[in-house]
Formats: structure tokens, sequence, C-alpha cells
């Protein structure tokens, strides 16, 4: 057990905002006890319940990027805090933290560069 975090991109013309998996949707990105992420996602772009979509917007993933960008380990406990949960991992700012966090910078500017967000739509996803 513990945290799964997805990235879930579905067609657009869905109006619901249900978490019902979907035959079309696919996963597009994937962490694994990444809570800081969850964190993030809760305080910026709608608040995270277990098994529950968030949507995201262009503008979500922009701020996301520029949190990112602006990211040292000075500032991460302010900017891109951990956060406490039974399964979440680790609340450590260590090299697996710094590792998920340029990962997760490489994912962003891949789907600011290539994500359609007129025929899709970017959800958030965690599970606990």
């Amino acid at each position: 057990m513990g945290l799964d975090v997805y990235f879930i991109k579905r067609p657009a013309d869905t109006t619901t905002a249900d978490t019902t998996r979907r035959e079309q949707d696919e996963a597009v990105g994937y962490y694994r006890k990444f809570n800081a992420l969850l964190n993030w996602i809760d305080a910026n772009a709608g608040e995270v319940e277990n098994c529950t979509d968030v949507p995201l917007t262009r503008h979500d993933l922009e701020k996301l990027r520029a949190t990112l960008d602006r990211l040292t380990p000075e500032n991460c406990h302010d900017l891109f805090p951990t956060t406490e949960g039974f399964f979440f991992g680790s609340q450590e700012y260590n090299d697996d933290y710094w590792s998920d966090v340029e990962n997760l910078k490489q994912f962003v500017q891949q789907q600011l560069a290539s994500f359609d967000f007129d025929a899709h739509r970017l959800c958030f996803h965690a599970w606990w």
C-alpha cells in the first residue's frame, strides 16, 4: 500500500468530473509516494481526495512549472513542502525528493509542449 498518483488524459467531450475509468482514459504520468506533489495540487489546483480526479488546466501546469523552476534546498519547505499521511512515504528532502522533482519538471515541460487541452482533459488522480 502507499500513495500512487497519476496524470490521466481523457477526451475533452467527457462532461462529468466523476472518477469512473473509461476505456479511452490514458495514464500519461505516474509517481509513487510523491506527497509533495499531492500537497501542491491540493493547495493550488483543487481538493485532492482518495480516488477522485482533479481537473488540471494549462494554467495549473504553468504555475507548477514556475514553482518547480524556483525550487531550491533553501525554499523547498515553503514552495513545495512534503505532507504527512499514513501511506504517503517520506517527508525528507533527500535525493528521492529531488529526483522526483526533476522527473516532474521534465513531465510538466513535455505536457506543456505537447498536450492538446482543446481535445483532451488532464486530470490528477491519487490513490492511497
